[in-house]
Parts: C-alpha cells; sequence; structure tokens
C-alpha cells in the first residue's frame, strides 16, 4: 500500500474480499482463492467518502455490500452509508 492509504475495513462475500481504504475515499475488491490467497480484481472497485466501514448484506442469490462514509471534518457527529453492491 502506499502511504497515502490507510486501509479501516475488509469485508468477505461469496469468494470476493472487500476493504475500505479512507484516505484514497475508494474501496478495492479482491478474489479470494479456495487456498486463502487473495488476487486484485479492482483498486477503485467503488469511490467513497472516506469510507471506513463495511457491511455485507445477502437477500437470497444476491450479495450488497454497504459502505460508512466517514465525515472529513471533526465536529461531524456520524457519516452516511453508501450501497456499493
Amino acid at each position: 500500500m502506499s502511504p497515502s492509504v490507510r486501509s479501516h475495513w475488509s469485508r468477505l462475500a461469496a469468494r470476493c474480499a472487500y476493504v475500505a481504504n479512507d484516505l484514497s475515499n475508494n474501496i478495492s475488491s479482491y478474489a479470494v482463492a479456495i487456498n486463502g490467497g487473495l488476487t486484485l480484481l479492482n483498486g477503485t472497485a467503488a469511490i467513497g467518502a472516506a469510507p471506513n466501514d463495511l457491511a455485507v448484506a445477502v437477500e437470497g442469490a444476491t450479495s450488497f455490500l454497504y459502505a460508512l462514509n466517514s465525515p472529513r471534518e471533526p465536529s461531524a457527529r456520524s457519516g452516511s452509508t453508501q450501497m456499493v453492491r
């Protein structure tokens, strides 16, 4: 990782892993091999506003990835949530 990327959280969904990178304002996606090895699928699979937490919701055969975006202002109390899918 470059010095401008700080990863806060990761989540697994099916055979993919997602990493929230708050300083670069994006979410990276990786394929997870049977042996646990990772292959980068997309360094910027989604963009956000300082995403720092991820959650996965499964509905039937469909998975949804949600990202909690953090406010950059110290006085702000909460962030916003975005569906990445």
